[in-house]
């Protein structure tokens, strides 16, 4: 429910890239009703430019606005890293543009139509478990690497400790 999600949240930023301004209040006012202020961007090159700048935690993305003549999503250096969460959307004249999605690292495809708003709180939830996810990960790792070291410095002693036995029986 939205409560639930609001207070896992932790401040996360959004990012909307929508060429219909419908679409952008629509999925603006499920967002703020999770707790969550977007931004709103009108244009691919704006909206690069602002995740070089900042980047957010989660980017909704109009497959509309994949490309501007040359200029490609897909070429971002910061979408081709995975630094962004990816949440595309389309309907069903524009589905098939979602072939130019496969090979991104994204967490789902919102399609307009029935049960639009029960998809995109699919697709969040999806989002907060990730999220959750990654930061079991991250603190894993970090306890790996403690344990290591504390392997390191015990093997250390250890060896130390065997040296000083070796010396003392000679």
């Amino acid at each position: 429910d939205d409560k639930s999600m609001a207070n896992s949240n932790n401040s996360i930023s959004v990012a909307l890239l929508f060429q219909n301004i419908e679409n952008v209040k629509f999925f603006s006012g499920i967002l703020r009703g999770m707790g969550i202020v977007p931004f709103f961007y009108e244009d691919l090159k704006s909206f690069c430019k602002g995740i070089q700048d900042s980047v957010p935690d989660l980017a909704f993305i109009d497959i509309r606005m994949m490309s501007d003549g040359e200029f490609t999503l897909k070429d971002q250096r910061t979408i081709q890293e995975g630094s962004v969460n990816l949440i595309f959307y389309a309907n069903e004249k524009t589905s098939p543009l979602l072939i130019s999605t496969y090979g991104l690292p994204h967490i789902g495809v919102v399609h307009s139509g029935m049960f639009i708003e029960e998809q995109f709180r699919a697709v969040m939830k999806r989002f907060y478990e990730f999220r959750g996810l990654k930061e079991k990960l991250n603190l894993l790792q970090d306890e790996t690497r403690k344990k290591e070291q504390e392997l390191g410095s015990l093997l250390k002693n250890r060896e130390i400790s065997d040296q000083r036995i070796s010396y003392r029986q000679y």
